[in-house]
């Protein structure tokens, strides 16, 4: 990826985060999704923001996104230990027993 249009999202998303109120957040996040195309940090963000309002499916989704489209390792292994502790969070709804899983 080239590495201004990596900065531009970047700046994009903290622009969500920062500028909008809570209720907007996630339209400005999906925007950025059609501007830009299936990027793996807006994926990432998603995620963030749909486990801040306990929406967990839709953060399972998100983070597995953006753990198939991250190229750095250590993006990847964020985007796994999200999706770790969503999956812990779901089963935990579900009244499971929750099983560490390497």
């Amino acid at each position: 990826m080239d590495v201004n249009l990596w900065r531009v999202i970047n700046a994009s998303i903290r622009e969500c985060l920062e500028k909008y109120e809570s209720s907007c957040t996630l339209e400005c996040l999906h925007e950025l999704l059609r501007k830009y195309g299936d990027d793996a940090m807006i994926h990432y963000a998603l995620g963030l923001e749909y486990e801040s309002r306990s929406d967990f499916e839709r953060a399972l989704y998100h983070y597995n996104r953006a753990y198939e489209l991250f190229v750095l390792r250590l993006w990847k292994e964020r985007a796994l230990e999200a999706i770790r502790r969503i999956q812990s969070k779901i089963m935990e709804e579900k009244g499971m027993e929750v099983s560490e899983t390497h």
